[in-house]
């Protein structure tokens, strides 16, 4: 579901692995292929009108545009790491943001990382130039404390992550570690995202991974 090939809920772009090594985040308007990945792409569906869901989870009061957001979680070494995608001016989604990230033994905070990541509006960014592209997924391999997607992908599990309006789907993926895997679409967990059990939720969906 990612490097060299790298699909996640997303599709496959092909980034020169010359310059970007494995490709970043990538997700593009195509079909709904593998999993997530620096390389992959994903479709994606025209931009709605905003006409926000509201909902409180303690204390504060979110909302969250009925329109197709997407994320991509990573579980590696007892900690899940979240980024945001956005897409691009060429129509590619890509990794974008801060990554957050909390231990897995605490499904509070994982959950409260997910809608924190999601909370932001869609805007379009600049598509980044080839030389660029190392920037967009360095965020993630810091927040790792690794250097390469190749010793990321390592004993790590991945979920692509879609909300559409309140409702977040979490989608397995298969051999993360093999060039990205493939996505587990027929395993998808669902679960609205003012759930307090949206961070069990996940867990589970990293359960499913194989």
């Amino acid at each position: 579901m990612f490097p060299d090939r790298q699909a996640a809920h997303l599709t496959v772009v092909l980034v020169r692995s010359d310059v970007c090594s494995p490709p970043c985040h990538v997700r593009s308007l195509a079909e709904n292929t593998s999993a997530f990945h620096p390389q992959a792409t994903v479709r994606s569906r025209p931009i709605a009108e905003f006409s926000p869901s509201r909902f409180s989870h303690r204390d504060q009061v979110w909302s969250i545009p009925d329109v197709e957001k997407s994320a991509v979680a990573i579980l590696r070494r007892g900690r899940v790491y979240v980024q945001r995608y956005m897409k691009t001016t060429a129509g590619l989604s890509i990794a974008h943001g801060p990554v957050r990230a909390s231990a897995s033994s605490d499904p509070f905070a994982v959950g409260d990382d997910l809608r924190a990541v999601l909370m932001p509006p869609d805007f379009t960014l600049p598509h980044p130039a080839q030389h660029e592209w190392r920037n967009v997924q360095q965020p993630m391999l810091d927040a790792a404390g690794v250097r390469s997607w190749k010793v990321l992908a390592q004993g790590s599990l991945a979920l692509g992550i879609e909300c559409t309006g309140d409702v977040v789907s979490l989608i397995p993926s298969a051999h993360y570690e093999n060039e990205g895997g493939r996505s587990q679409p027929n395993r998808t967990v669902q679960v609205e995202i003012a759930s307090s059990d949206l961070g069990e939720k996940m867990l589970a969906a990293f359960a499913a991974c194989d």
